[in-house]
């Protein structure tokens, strides 16, 4: 069950940790707005989203593309959610999993290039 208000009714909601690993450059070493350095994780990837508390919804807006949007919601107003850049690939396959809908074309599943930052 969600906790907060999505605005969109084609939303599928999937499991915040699942979500993380879909998160684009994991293993990567990247860096924050104090210069220090980390490598991208599924954990510094949850830990980043935690900051905005704890009742978070993850999901996933299927788009005609096949450039879905993933989103984290931490509030009900219309600009309380994150927008991280996704794997392509591993985001569509979640969607497939999660979604009773949803079919992807072969097309669909090219590799994305997503940026490093959180």
């Amino acid at each position: 069950m969600p906790y907060w208000t999505q605005p969109y009714d084609d939303a599928v909601f999937v499991p915040i940790e699942e979500l993380a690993a879909c998160r684009a450059r994991l293993g990567q070493l990247c860096g924050d707005t104090n210069g220090a350095s980390f490598v991208m994780s599924v954990e510094t990837t949850l830990a980043h989203w935690a900051q905005h508390g704890t009742d978070l919804d993850a999901y996933i807006l299927p788009q005609p593309s096949g450039w879905h949007d993933g989103g984290i919601r931490y509030g009900d107003e219309p600009h309380q959610y994150l927008g991280p850049d996704f794997d392509k690939e591993k985001l569509t396959a979640l969607l497939i999993r999660y979604s009773n809908s949803f079919e992807a074309d072969p097309s669909e599943l090219e590799r994305s290039d997503g940026s490093c930052g959180m």
